[in-house]
């Protein structure tokens, strides 16, 4: 796949800027929550990180796991299904007390929650509950139906979780060494520029590498092609300027964001549709992790996933820092029984 840049070729560095590379600005979260990830064999890569950013942050901990319920038609197959069950809580239990000391040896305030109910809802009235600005955890396994890392737990918790998620590859390890925001430059409305500063913003903060900031752009032709308008009422001549002027604009437009935020960071205007330009640059260029808003711009409440960042999310394969708009308003009620369904 090729990417442009400001000279218009195939790869290359983007001017950035040289002041103000301190990590004091942007997302500082001081109370995260940690969802344990299940069968982690040693430590787990999703307190590990949490570790990491709470030293960077002086955030708080709070260690979150589900106690385990099967389905009622299962409890009829097991027998002694109450002890069994009992067993596996107590187990959690001392597991999560055990990783609650490791984390307060690092220096680190932390506490744990161990509730019943669905994962997805749960997570989301914790964090409604207590006020917590990121939520970190490993990817759910996605299963054979699936492209992607991302699970069905990850898209609810992307659909109606209002804090930031970091969705951590099973291998991923702290310490990003090379991140990429994708933002959405070309369009004008106020909420898209606040999302996108704020996904920017957060990308320096956990960035502990090299920071890049890219658009995905189609081409004119393509854009023609995809909504039938006739080509023959177009040149090729005024394709190509249009092509041209719109690059100039988006790439004009990040290095804007370069500048606001005073870091150096390395702005890129990727040709393509969104969500294979993006796939095959994070593939290209061994990105660690991508940061990106995830909602649709809408009037109500629980809005869902854009269709752009759908798409993204089925083929990512990094690790992922999803933001939602700073008014999100979760569709997930802190009082309705645990037993409702999540969708």
């Amino acid at each position: 796949m090729r990417f442009r840049t400001e000279s218009g070729t195939e790869s290359g560095t983007e001017k950035g800027t040289e002041k103000g590379t301190e990590k004091g600005t942007g997302m500082q979260a001081s109370k995260i929550l940690v969802q344990l990830t299940p069968f982690a064999k040693g430590p787990d890569p999703a307190i590990q990180m949490a570790v990491s950013l709470a030293k960077r942050w002086g955030a708080a901990l709070t260690l979150f796991d589900i106690e385990t319920d099967l389905p009622w038609p299962l409890q009829y197959l097991v027998g002694g299904i109450e002890e069994a069950l009992e067993s596996v809580t107590g187990t959690k239990h001392h597991l999560m007390q055990q990783r609650c000391e490791e984390v307060r040896q690092e220096g680190i305030a932390v506490e744990h929650r161990l509730t019943k109910g669905r994962q997805a809802v749960e997570l989301i009235r914790e964090v409604i509950k207590e006020g917590h600005d990121l939520v970190v955890k490993v990817a759910d396994d996605s299963g054979p139906n699936r492209s992607g890392f991302l699970g069905s737990t990850d898209y609810r918790l992307l659909r109606k979780c209002p804090c930031t998620l970091l969705i951590l590859r099973h291998d991923e390890q702290p310490g990003f060494q090379h991140v990429a925001a994708a933002l959405d430059v070309l369009d004008d409305h106020p909420l898209q520029a606040e999302l996108d500063q704020r996904v920017a913003e957060a990308a320096h903060s956990i960035c502990d590498g090299t920071l890049e900031l890219i658009y995905a752009m189609p081409s004119v032709r393509d854009a023609i092609e995809v909504n039938q308008i006739d080509r023959d009422l177009i040149t090729p001549e005024q394709m190509e300027k249009w092509d041209a002027d719109l690059h100039r604009q988006a790439l004009d437009k990040l290095q804007e964001r370069v500048r606001e935020l005073g870091v150096v960071a390395t702005a890129r205007v990727l040709a393509g549709e969104p969500e294979e330009a993006i796939r095959c640059f994070v593939e290209e260029q061994q990105i660690d992790l991508l940061a990106m808003g995830t909602l649709a711009r809408s009037g109500l409440d629980g809005m869902l996933i854009g269709n752009t960042a759908e798409r993204i999310l089925k083929h990512v394969t990094c690790s992922l820092l999803a933001l939602k708009p700073a008014d999100f308003v979760s569709p997930v009620e802190v009082e309705i029984p645990s037993a409702e369904s999540e969708e």
